[in-house]
């Protein structure tokens, strides 16, 4: 075996045992073949070298191994592998983090001293990289460092940042995020229950972003593939169901062919009907136009009887004027023969008339016996349509309703009866699925853990503590003074105390109980006179019992004694501040609260100290009472000192000190988060939640099933409306049809009682006489 003992360093005043690289073993085979005949393993990126100076437990190493060969690191533990590994990561542009040594690189300077016994402040981490930079040129990547986490990189010398250095390494198939490639001892337990997927996909990583550039298409193309499987498997079911559906509607088809047929026979026999009506209308036309010129013919007859008598008339014309013409022989028969003459014409213009009202006797006959007829025809015309109609709309409810109109409206009505029942029943569930009992428990237990993390909230709790009419009193300031506003209640009234008050340190929240009694901390602080007034009608009327006090405080300022010394020239005696100066106040509220405080309980002469002042408590006093400062209450852990002046004589100083007292207040000052009341809570709103969300669920399912329901019952109550509309007009037209009938018999027997020939010859007598008379 050959050896490479390692130049390391170890830290100063440390004698770890040395490091060995141990190179792989060679092949039986090549043992004995020359250097320049082995076998080339070296590739591209392999570290060749590794520097170090001032990193982690090494102020100077340098590590270099040969090409082609495995080289272990082995020593005790301690002896700093772990730290040659973590410079491996960070040198090539790696997180720190990966190595599990820490997160913050400034943590990887060097912690001890050099042989000059300083304590460095940077290092560095130099890497040699197998032909990084080329063909035959190794890339040197160098990492300065110091401990403010400043980094600087270098590549082969020139500056560099370490996105290049991560893009060179990157391009390398250097991945020190990889644990095919980089296993930290920290890394094993992970990587070793990493599942078969992580793993190989980290392999491909390792091997090259060709080849998981390949998977990752390999992983696609069988997505796409199983899609296309489960949508030809989902297009091939959709085909054989679109094929029974196709047998189902084969005879409707057929049907609907016959039906096509038969209303085209329909069509040809009613265009044959125009035909035959034309043809009975051409007969009464030409029997007419006979009658007529039969009426014309005796018209001619009429007229030639009629000139006849006017030929008549001529020769008496001519005696008229013979007679004339003899006035002379015989005056009294030209008269005569005149007055006849005049009688002649008169009865000859009667005799017109006469033969013109027996015309117009014959053309009223003719008219009336045509209207009866035209209405007959009407009728019968009527009737044959309406029927025809009617059987074809029968036809069709047939066909629709398999022929039994009674069983399907029973059967639509039924439909409809069901529906409506699974509806309604449906709807008596959707009752029992009311969310707002489960919504008003998430509400309450939010309002919970909000109280519980709100230091307001537990203030008024621990107020309410002290009295218990405080929140009723707040209340009534809130909605009466305020009108339902904070700020316009806070203008007018400041109260309870308490709210206002806070102490940050905790020392002095143990030590500020002693100060504060129990009715300051709950009073009311009236801002005008006015609001006092109100304030106290208000508890008057509310009785005795509500125990709550009301001050009015003129002073809007605090000043403190001007003989009282600061607390920091105190502070040689174990005291920390005054309270006054210890409390923590809104800026706009701070004066005028601490001089109401002052005037009720002296909050400027109260000194908050540590357990030390009481070994000092004599020197405190006498320096207090130097500095003219009289009337002081220490409070320290362990004792309450009162320093003060006797009454009498010549009022010499006095001292008095006392145990600290138990409040019911204690912990007024000092409220926390229940952490598990809040975690109890968290859990019930947990499960609450988890209860709404299921009842949600549940409601939504129902409310679906619901919406299915009634859609269910708008169709069959869409086809029972269509059935009844198709009855309704069924109806309508038997009952049209019969209504014609029975309007076609009258009229039938109107045009039989008619007799139209004898009226006819009752006028045409009539008209032959006026001419014989003519």
């Amino acid at each position: 075996r050959e050896f490479l003992r390692a130049t390391l360093r170890p830290a100063a005043g440390a004698q770890p045992p040395p490091l060995l690289i141990m190179p792989r073993v060679r092949d039986a085979d090549t043992e004995d073949e020359p250097p320049s005949q082995r076998r080339r393993t070296h590739t591209k990126g392999t570290i060749v070298r590794i520097k170090l100076r001032n990193f982690m437990s090494y102020t100077s190493a340098e590590l270099t191994a040969d090409p082609g060969k495995l080289n272990c690191i082995i020593g005790p533990n301690g002896t700093g592998k772990s730290s040659i590994v973590c410079a491996m990561c960070v040198g090539l542009g790696g997180p720190i983090k990966a190595t599990e040594r820490g997160d913050a690189i400034g943590g990887c300077v060097h912690d001890g001293v050099d042989e000059n016994g300083v304590k460095p402040t940077e290092g560095s981490v130099e890497t040699e990289l197998f032909e990084g930079s080329g063909a035959g040129r190794n890339l040197v990547v160098r990492l300065d460092f110091n401990t403010d986490n400043k980094e600087k990189w270098f590549m082969d010398g020139e500056p560099s940042s370490k996105k290049k250095v991560k893009e060179k390494m990157a391009s390398m198939n250097i991945q020190v995020d990889n644990p095919l490639q980089f296993l930290p001892q920290d890394k094993v337990g992970a990587f070793s229950n990493m599942s078969p997927v992580a793993l190989l996909k980290e392999t491909e990583r390792a091997i090259g972003p060709d080849v998981c550039a390949q998977h990752e298409e390999l992983v696609v193309a069988d997505k796409e593939l199983k899609s296309m499987k489960q949508s030809a498997a989902g297009e091939e079911k959709s085909l054989v169901e679109l094929e029974k559906q196709n047998e189902v509607l084969y005879a409707d088809v057929e049907r609907w062919n016959k039906y096509q047929a038969n209303l085209k026979e329909l069509e040809r026999c009613e265009g044959k009907k125009l035909w035959l009506a034309y043809d009975a209308e051409r007969g009464e036309y030409d029997r007419l136009n006979d009658e007529w010129k039969s009426k014309k013919a005796d018209m001619k007859e009429a007229e030639a009887e009629k000139k006849a008598l006017t030929d008549k008339v001529l020769p008496l014309k001519e005696r008229v004027a013979s007679a004339k013409r003899s006035l002379a022989s015989s005056t009294e028969s030209v008269k005569k023969n005149e007055a006849e003459m005049a009688a002649a014409v008169e009865r000859s213009e009667k005799e017109d008339d006469a033969a013109e009202e027996a015309k117009a006797g014959l053309h009223k006959v003719d008219k009336a016996l045509k209207k009866l007829t035209d209405t007959v025809g009407e009728l019968e015309r009527r009737i044959e349509g309406d029927e025809e109609e009617l059987r074809v709309e029968e036809q069709k409810v047939s066909v629709a309703y398999g022929g039994d109109v009674a069983a399907a409206k029973k059967a639509a009505a039924d439909e409809v009866r069901s529906a409506r029942q699974e509806l309604e029943a449906r709807e008596d569930d959707l009752a029992n699925y009311e969310l707002g009992e489960h919504e008003g428990r998430v509400r309450s237990i939010e309002d919970q853990i909000a109280g519980l993390g709100d230091p307001m909230r537990l203030k008024q709790v621990e107020a309410a503590k002290m009295n218990s009419a405080v929140p009723h009193v707040g209340k009534w300031v809130y909605e009466q003074v305020g009108g339902g506003s904070k700020e316009a209640a806070e203008a007018k009234v400041l109260g309870p105390m308490l709210l206002y008050l806070d102490l940050p340190d905790k020392g002095h929240q143990k030590l500020a109980v002693q100060a504060f009694p129990a009715r300051t901390l709950t009073s009311f602080l009236a801002r005008d006179e006015g609001t006092r007034d109100q304030l106290q009608d208000e508890l008057k009327r509310r009785g005795p019992q509500t125990r709550i006090t009301v001050f009015r405080n003129r002073a809007k300022t605090f000043s403190p004694s001007p003989n009282r010394p600061s607390s920091a020239d105190m502070k040689r005696f174990g005291v920390t501040a005054w309270l006054d100066e210890a409390l923590r106040i809104r800026d706009d509220l701070r004066g005028e609260v601490l001089a109401f405080l002052k005037q009720q309980m002296g909050v400027d002469t109260y000194l908050l100290a540590t357990p030390a002042a009481v070994g000092k408590i004599d020197a405190l006093q006498q320096f207090l009472q130097q500095s003219g400062m009289t009337g002081v209450t220490v409070l320290t852990p362990e004792r309450v000192y009162r320093f003060g002046r006797s009454k009498y004589g010549a009022r010499a100083a006095t001292s008095s000190s006392s145990l600290p007292q138990r409040h019911r207040h204690a912990a007024c000052f000092s409220v926390v988060v229940d952490t598990s009341r809040k975690k109890e809570l968290e859990g019930q709103l947990k499960e609450a939640r988890k209860g709404l969300e299921l009842k949600r669920k549940e409601r939504q399912a129902v409310e679906r099933d619901v919406g299915q329901l009634q859609q269910k019952l708008d169709a069959a109550k869409g086809r029972q409306v269509e059935l009844n509309n198709n009855t309704v007009r069924l109806n309508r037209l038997a009952a049209r049809i019969d209504q014609a009938k029975k309007r076609l018999d009258p009229a039938r027997e109107s045009v039989a009682d008619f007799n139209a020939d004898a009226q006819k010859e009752g006028y045409r007598r009539r008209l032959c006489d006026a001419h014989q008379r003519s």
